[in-house]
């Protein structure tokens, strides 16, 4: 009995062996001794009494004297096994089904280790067949494994073997489930985004909101003050450099500035972006053939400007350092402004349409240029370009049966009116004449200012200034056939040639050495146009598609919310770096809409000096 119950050392199963097996066996125990002593004390009174005499048999104690209580009497409840575990806690409960799952594990069925080497050598193959067999025993377990070791079968392997986690997954290769990788073994912006996804989402959406606040406010965002802000507002819980990491890894980074207030704040531009995308989806729509035009410009002796060299601080550094009989030798700087030469393409999703380019060198002195290019290519000479380029791009979309759509910017060469609503400066028969079009009542005596008021009201209600001009370009273009679709201003990144350009330039550079001439660069920037293919241009084309219905999405997500100031759409990045949508209440923290958007978004060099806007 004592051994039993020493046996049983945990506090459950003790209970259970004291209420129901150990009453039974503690009472046949005592009701044997109580037989023993009362025959002990009735044969010492025989000895000590010669009247009384005894058979021999007398000594011996029949089994029949010796009377037990019944099972059945002393604790009814065991007989019946659904009483017997009736006041069991689930817990309790649980310790019995672990059990009787233990003791139904088969051994036999555990798996043998297949080598031949000694016991001293075979180290990775009995840590193998250990997890094998713990695996095993998570199986038999089932959902109450979760409760012990076996929950995990890493984890569980290496405490039975004394082993760390890591040697675990070194030994066993073939593991189906790939090990997590290690800190050590990431990139850096692994590192960043495996620390974003130990904050939760709140402390990150916080974050995010305490720096456009500061952008709102125009301040700096400075790292020491917004970590000191995080840990005593957000109890930020590590240093400040793991929490630049994780400014990186939100995806924030330090840069120079590119961000235009005008593209996002001012509502004309933002109804044109719209308006722009809508008739882009619809020339998509009809498989219409693009043909992307822009100008920019390049100048002599253009060349890398990073490039291998000394660890040197300064010119005044390498001149202190430098041996007058063996100078240091080292790659010359490049110049960044020289000679130049304008170039004007066509771009297709064949390539650069033949017979459009055009490389003008600039008759201004080097001194006399400006920061852009409009003193060279102005409107007289754009004139005379589209009349020779649109012919070509008209043949080349009837050769493919397709409809023909041209994309431009909004230079100011390119907008020459040829028709124009009248403005507070136009005379009172200009009003009337354009009243009179467009068949708008008025009366014949008013004044020339209740006559523009009239004017400008209707503009207004029918599109504004831009839907009543009638360009020379655009007219051109429709009497070959040609539609011409404006970017929005300030948006050359949905122009597919600005990627051209960028390209061209940078393999100018690359090329390219100091003392280069202008005409040198002229045949290098002639011989990259022609030679550039048709599946490059077609990326270039799909890339700036795919950047517009990214903006589509975006768009139509805003638009499906409602219309309550306090939600507001918020973009973060997962531990793969992929983007997805958050919505989230700024008055209550658990209202939270995760949606995820497939797809990347990579980041792509355009020449933003180009963008020339009116």
């Amino acid at each position: 009995m004592h051994y039993k119950y020493k046996f049983y050392k945990d506090k459950a199963a003790r209970k259970f062996w004291v209420q129901n097996v150990g009453v039974q066996a503690s009472s046949d125990v005592r009701d044997a001794s109580i037989d023993a002593t009362e025959q002990q004390a009735s044969l010492s009174t025989a000895s000590t009494d010669p009247t009384k005499t005894s058979s021999p048999s007398s000594n011996v104690i029949s089994s029949s004297s010796i009377t037990t209580t019944p099972l059945s009497t002393v604790s009814p409840s065991v007989t019946d096994p659904d009483e017997r575990f009736k006041d069991l806690t689930k817990t309790e409960t649980m310790y019995i089904r672990i059990g009787k799952a233990l003791c139904g594990v088969d051994p036999t069925s555990f798996p043998k280790i297949p080598t031949q080497k000694y016991t001293r050598n075979s180290g990775e193959e009995i840590v193998r067949n250990v997890e094998k067999v713990v695996g095993i025993v998570k199986e038999a377990l089932g959902d109450d494994s979760r409760h012990t070791i076996f929950s995990n079968v890493a984890l569980g392997t290496s405490q039975i073997c004394g082993v760390h986690k890591s040697t675990i997954f070194r030994t066993t290769p073939e593991r189906s489930d790939p090990p997590r990788k290690r800190l050590r073994d990431m990139g850096e912006m692994e590192k960043c985004r495996r620390y974003v996804s130990q904050i939760d989402l709140i402390k990150r959406l916080e974050i995010i909101k305490k720096i456009h606040s500061l952008w709102k406010e125009k301040e700096d965002v400075v790292v020491d003050d917004l970590w000191k802000w995080a840990k005593s507002e957000l109890n930020f819980p590590r240093g400040r450099t793991i929490f630049l990491k994780t400014m990186k890894g939100m995806g924030f980074c330090y840069k120079k500035s590119d961000y235009n207030s005008v593209v996002v704040e001012r509502p004309d531009i933002i109804q044109r972006r719209v308006a722009y995308l809508r008739l882009k989806l619809y020339w998509d729509s009809k498989n219409a053939l693009y043909a992307s035009y822009d100008e920019t410009w390049a100048h002599s002796g253009m060349v890398k400007f990073l490039v291998w060299q000394h660890r040197n601080g300064g010119m005044y550094k390498r001149c202190s350092l430098m041996d007058l009989e063996s100078a240091q030798v080292g790659p010359e700087k490049g110049k960044g402004r020289g000679k130049r030469v304008i170039i004007a393409a066509v771009l297709t999703e064949f390539g650069v349409l033949e017979g459009s380019e055009l490389l003008l060198i600039s008759g201004l002195r080097e001194e006399d240029q400006k920061a852009d290019y409009h003193a060279d290519m102005d409107g007289a000479n754009f004139e005379k370009y589209y009349q020779t380029m649109i012919p070509l791009f008209a043949a080349e979309a009837k050769k493919c049966g397709r409809p023909p759509v041209f994309l431009c910017d909004n230079a100011p060469y390119h907008n020459a009116a040829l028709k124009k609503p009248p403005t507070s400066t136009s005379s009172r028969s200009e009003i009337v004449q354009f009243l009179t079009e467009h068949n708008v009542k008025f009366f014949p005596k008013q004044t020339k200012d209740l006559l523009y008021d009239i004017c400008k009201d209707f503009i207004e209600a029918n599109g504004g200034r831009e839907a009543f001009t009638v360009y020379k370009f655009d007219s051109f273009a429709a009497s070959h056939g040609v539609t011409v679709l404006r970017l929005p201003p300030y948006h050359c990144f949905f122009n597919p040639v600005e990627l051209l350009w960028s390209q061209m330039k940078r393999s100018l550079q690359k090329t390219g050495r100091s003392e280069d001439s202008v005409e040198i660069v002229r045949s290098k920037a002639s011989a990259f146009l022609k030679s550039f293919s048709g599946d490059s241009a077609k990326k270039l084309f799909l890339h700036t598609q795919k950047m517009e219905q990214d903006i589509r999405e975006m768009m139509e997500e805003r638009s499906a919310q409602d219309n309550d100031e306090l939600f507001e759409l918020r973009y973060d990045l997962d531990e793969d770096g992929r983007m997805y949508n958050i919505r989230i209440d700024s008055d209550d923290d658990d209202c939270m809409f995760e949606e995820e958007v497939d797809g990347t978004y990579e980041e792509s060099d355009f020449s933003g000096s180009d963008c020339e806007e009116a």
